[in-house]
């Protein structure tokens, strides 16, 4: 027996140290291993990109044909890296990456991931802001792992192969103590649906629970139940990200109060409005006046202003509506035109500030530089270009300057707009509470024809008037034919719209709810 084994262990041992031929027997002297073939090629091991990624403790060297990126693989300390591909272009930049956006502090194991793209071999991640990429680099799944503390965090991934990289596409990420809060509707009703609407959005979950409502549940953001009959209801939230929630409550009254609206138009005097009982928000709606137009040059266009406002059941409103004014065709040499009225609404009694006021435009000038200036979205009013009348400042009227026959200024919601004079006579500004009058022309006998909007236009003669509003408008100078400016806005509401120059004709005014 040990006669047989002895040579069987020498032959191993020669076999182990020798070159391996297939196909030859003569090897070549530099290769450990020697395919030879005239009809056939050397086939690697073909996997997956899934599969390659199975692999564990991959070789340094290890190689593999992917059948995914039909690329050539090499194992480098690196990663996985083609050798060549059957590509001719770099992938398309991924275009969504998936997951929360908004985080607690110190959340460990948050999956992200984007969507795949054809001929990409690999995707690649970048991540900033203190927060780490703990697994799946290299893959479009990732997980991350977040800072101790509030921080603000960009994540962005590029899609690889082995003709080049894409452009990166990238999503911000907020990390901070979650504050759950949501806004209740105003005056939810049993005629219709109440929306609620949570805050943070682009949490993963909410959970709403509407006591005595219908729906009772729901999930999503914004969400929506209904009652069938009045009373003050439990509304409860719960929100947030894995290992990261808040609870809110809040109570919710539901009238039987239907929605409706009234709509305001010029009148030439104050209005009141007596809101329903049931109501307390409202949502409030004004335009300014347009200025006067003269001789094909035009009126600056009125500001427009929108909010919403808390008020008492059954309050009591005023309000003022802004006259365009007419554009004098028939009387002697003046050659501007008046200011456009401001609108007004305020709860009557109490004027120490409106909870609305939207400012009217400046009037035209015919032998100057032609159209009026615009009501404007902020509380000063605009000046006349120089060397006209400055624009009043927070809620007083606006200037003239001063020269004969100049244009006079627009009223404030504080105080009348500054007079113009011709001799002893007064080129008068607009007046603010308690009459909101359009300022008249004293000078030749020209009252009926050259004057203001009513809600505190300025006046003319030579020079376009201000317009009227929160702050007055400037009177347009004589000296060189200037327009008037437009009158300033103001807004004591949420939910703001605000903008400048919208309106043309006489004002406007709705209020709903």
């Amino acid at each position: 027996m040990k006669a047989f084994f002895t040579p069987l262990f020498l032959s191993f041992g020669i076999l182990y140290a020798q070159q391996v031929g297939i196909n030859t027997n003569q090897p070549d002297p530099s290769a450990a291993l020697d395919v030879v073939a005239t009809d056939k090629g050397l086939l690697v091991p073909r996997l997956s990109t899934a599969q390659r990624n199975g692999i564990a403790n991959p070789a340094l060297g290890l190689q593999i044909f992917n059948t995914d990126t039909e690329c050539l693989e090499v194992y480098f300390s690196t990663g996985w890296k083609p050798l060549e591909c059957a590509c001719t272009v770099a992938p398309a930049a991924p275009s969504q990456i998936s997951g929360p956006l908004s985080l607690c502090p110190g959340q460990q194991s948050i999956a992200y991931q984007c969507d795949s793209v054809p001929g990409a071999a690999s995707y690649q991640w970048q991540i900033t802001g203190g927060a780490q990429i703990v697994s799946g680099n290299g893959t479009r799944n990732i997980v991350v792992d977040f800072p101790n503390g509030n921080a603000s965090i960009g994540l962005e991934v590029t899609a690889q192969n082995g003709c080049g990289v894409s452009a990166s596409y990238s999503i911000n990420l907020q990390v901070q103590v979650l504050t759950l809060s949501f806004q209740t509707p105003g005056n939810p009703s049993i005629s219709s649906p109440a929306t609620f609407t949570a805050s943070p959005s682009g949490l993963s979950s909410y959970q709403w629970s509407f006591a005595s409502g219908s729906p009772a549940t729901a999930t999503g953001n914004p969400a929506q139940s209904q009652w069938n009959q009045t009373g003050s209801y439990a509304v409860q939230l719960i929100a947030g990200n894995p290992g990261c929630v808040d609870t809110v409550v809040q109570n919710v009254t539901v009238t039987n109060c239907p929605s409706g609206s009234q709509t305001f138009s010029f009148s030439g005097s104050i209005q009141q409005f007596s809101l329903p009982a049931c109501v307390s928000q409202i949502t409030i709606e004004a335009w300014g006046a347009q200025g006067g137009n003269r001789n094909g040059y035009t009126g600056g266009l009125g500001a427009y202003m929108k909010g919403d406002f808390s008020v008492s059941p059954g309050a009591n409103l005023s309000i003022v509506v802004g006259e365009q004014p007419p554009e004098n065709t028939t009387c002697c040499g003046s050659s501007g035109a008046g200011g456009g009225g401001g609108s007004f609404v305020w709860v009557t009694g109490q004027t120490n500030q409106p909870l609305i006021a939207a400012g009217g435009g400046g009037g035209a000038e015919s032998w100057g530089n032609g159209n009026g200036l615009p009501g404007l979205s902020g509380i000063n009013g605009g000046s006349a270009a120089s060397p006209g009348g400055q624009g009043g400042q927070n809620g007083q009227g606006g200037g003239s300057h001063n020269n004969w026959y100049d244009g006079a200024g627009g009223a404030g919601w504080l105080s009348n707009g500054q007079n113009s004079s011709c001799g002893g006579n007064q080129v008068e500004g607009g007046r603010s509470l308690p009459t909101f009058a359009g300022g008249v022309d004293h000078c030749g006998g020209q009252s009926q024809f050259n004057r203001g909007g009513f809600g505190g236009g300025g006046a003319f003669h030579h020079g376009g008037g201000g317009g009227g509003g929160y702050s007055g408008g400037g009177g347009g100078s004589n000296q060189n034919d200037q327009p008037g400016g437009g009158g300033g806005s103001y807004n004591g509401g949420t939910n703001q719209t605000n903008q400048s120059g919208q309106r043309s004709g006489h004002g406007q005014v709705i209020i709903s709810w």
